[in-house]
């Protein structure tokens, strides 16, 4: 049996459309809509297509689907609802847009409901849950009913919060990531969001008719210091860094950008250009002209130079690393950051908190990791901080981190008062979590990891998970394995703790997880030959629509229902 929906309106609002009688394929995800939205993934997905189409190879068109059929599936023969899968899957292989993906996603799981039986509550968690949303959504209807202002504040102040949605991940299937919550729990989770919105609305237009907005914004700070705030955490991986771009490309487009990003090592390259690029007054233009910049064909980049490889066996065996120096890395960040940008300048003019993370390199400072942003290091530069965190033991020399010296005519100085030079970050802290928690109160991280050492290990322990998760009392051959590998990565730990092997030790006593984990596909392993390579414009649009598309693979209902609370209050702060 399929899930058949109570109104028209539960399915609209699921799908996010404005009509269950015409086909979006004609009015939404048609070329001209979309190419009339002006998203840069819309851009950057047929500039993609272009290149690799090459002239060859018909055009596939999207096939018509009747958004109406899906309100009770019971209706339609078996031929039909087969026709339909095969027509949804078709147009999700062609999605330009997250929206576009979003949308034939849920269209393919109304159709799955018929083998998972997630129409059927059969989770004690999911019930609970349930009944806690079915509470806060009555209570929020009578006090709009009732217009009562104080119970509304109370009520905001002490229920609301960011829920943690992986507890459901027992209903994954062969297809879903982590966050693909059972259709009842979506549909609660949707109308509880827009009373939220009301509500907010409600108190805005009570305290404006009173003239008391102070209170209102005093309110909604309280509320924010309890949400908390999400961060974006870039990881290191050489050129492979680049796919992070195609993560913040979505969250640009999608309005839901993190105020706080970090980066590290290749990670440090992207997040701090980013925020750079948006520190300008007209964001989008900015955005797109600095990839129209870096996908073009005729583009080079030259950061590790021409050196054979014999050159740098001489230059590891002499100076201890692969490069001899840093000087072509620090011409091109110097090209796209400037050379007197500070962290305190993308701060005051974007209001974007960028985060670099680099590793201490003397003896005292070896076990040392040091997050720079505009809080504790205002005048760094950020060419000199990012050439620090690229700095990899074997591949890079150390580097000397330098800040502005503004009381002296802008000469520069050496950052912390010494001549100490720093490694790359991701030595210590790849996603330097725990010290952004600490510094700006987050409660929620959004994580992109390309290591091609770490992924492929997070690919094989996300399958395994998803195994032990999808069966009830667990599967005793999964559990097997999952304690052996445990005790495999502990033993590991504990002998290089005795052997001394403190820098490689450290690299396996991270976290490299985010409430929310992006992963490249398995394929970018066969590109390993291009890790430490200058990129060209056609290997950068791969790598950036390869992390759009695994940004709408691994996103599933994270950021309508994770996300919603927090910049639906940010959204209300910016309102005067």
């Amino acid at each position: 049996m399929f899930i058949v929906f109570e109104s028209d309106t539960d399915l609209l609002s699921l799908l996010e459309i404005e009509s269950l009688d015409a086909e979006p394929e004609l009015y939404v995800f048609d070329d001209k809509s979309l190419d009339k939205e002006g998203t840069l993934q819309v851009m950057l997905m047929n500039e993609y297509r272009n290149r690799t189409r090459k002239g060859k190879g018909k055009v596939f068109d999207l096939v018509l689907i009747k958004p109406c059929l899906f309100l009770n599936l019971n209706k339609e023969k078996k031929e039909t609802v087969k026709q339909l899968k095969k027509s949804v899957n078709h147009n999700l292989s062609l999605a330009k847009t997250y929206k576009m993906y979003k949308y034939y996603k849920t269209l393919l799981q109304i159709i799955q409901t018929e083998n998972t039986a997630s129409n059927v509550i059969i989770s004690l968690t999911e019930t609970n849950f349930m009944n806690e949303l079915d509470t806060l959504i009555k209570k929020f209807s009578t006090v709009l009913v009732n217009h009562d202002h104080r119970m509304a504040e109370y009520l905001i102040l002490n229920h609301w919060q960011r829920f943690k949605l992986k507890q459901f991940s027992k209903k994954l299937n062969e297809n879903d990531q982590f966050f693909n919550l059972p259709i009842q729990i979506k549909l609660r989770l949707i109308r509880y969001n827009k009373l939220c919105s009301t509500v907010l609305r409600f108190l805005h237009e009570h305290h404006k008719s009173n003239d008391s907005l102070e209170h209102y914004r005093e309110l909604l700070f309280k509320v924010k210091r309890k949400l908390g705030n999400t961060a974006m955490t870039l990881s290191g991986g050489g050129t492979f860094a680049l796919f992070h771009i195609g993560i913040l490309i979505n969250l640009f487009d999608l309005g839901m950008l993190p105020k706080f990003i970090s980066g590290t090592s290749g990670g440090a390259i992207v997040a701090s250009i980013f925020a750079v690029f948006l520190s300008h007054e007209n964001q989008y233009e900015n955005i797109k002209f600095l990839l129209l910049r870096i996908i073009d064909k005729s583009q080079k980049f030259n950061i590790f130079g021409d050196t054979s490889f014999m050159e740098g066996v001489v230059n590891l065996l002499c100076n201890g690393s692969f490069f001899s120096d840093t000087k072509r890395l620090q011409n091109t960040l110097i090209d796209f950051l400037g050379e007197r940008t500070t962290f305190k300048d993308v701060y005051s003019k974007g209001k974007v908190v960028l985060n670099i993370s680099v590793s201490g390199n003397t003896p005292s400072s070896a076990t040392n990791e040091f997050l720079l942003n505009f809080n504790n290091s205002p005048d760094v530069l950020l060419w000199s901080c990012v050439t620090s965190s690229c700095s990899l033991p074997l591949i890079f020399p150390p580097h000397m981190i330098y800040s502005r010296n503004n009381s002296k005519g802008n000469f520069l100085k050496v950052w912390n008062g010494n001549s100490n030079k720093f490694l790359d970050g991701s030595m210590l802290q790849d996603l330097p979590i725990k010290k952004l928690s600490e510094m700006f109160n987050i409660d929620n991280v959004i994580a992109s990891q390309v290591n091609p050492h770490i992924f492929p290990i997070l690919h094989i322990q996300n399958f395994l998970n998803k195994k032990r998760l999808q069966k009830r009392n667990g599967n005793s051959y999964v559990r097997w394995l999952l304690a052996s590998l445990e005790y495999l990565y502990t033993e590991i730990i504990h002998w290089l703790y005795l052997l001394r092997f403190t820098s490689i030790e450290n690299i396996f006593k991270q976290n490299y997880y985010g409430d929310m984990t992006v992963l490249p596909s398995w394929s970018l392993l066969l590109r390993l030959n291009n890790l430490l390579t200058n990129p060209d414009g056609d290997f950068i649009i791969y790598l950036v629509v390869l992390g759009i598309k695994q940004f709408w693979f691994y996103s599933g209902d994270f950021l309508e229902y994770q996300l919603f609370l927090e910049f639906e209050v940010d959204s209300w702060l910016k309102k005067e």
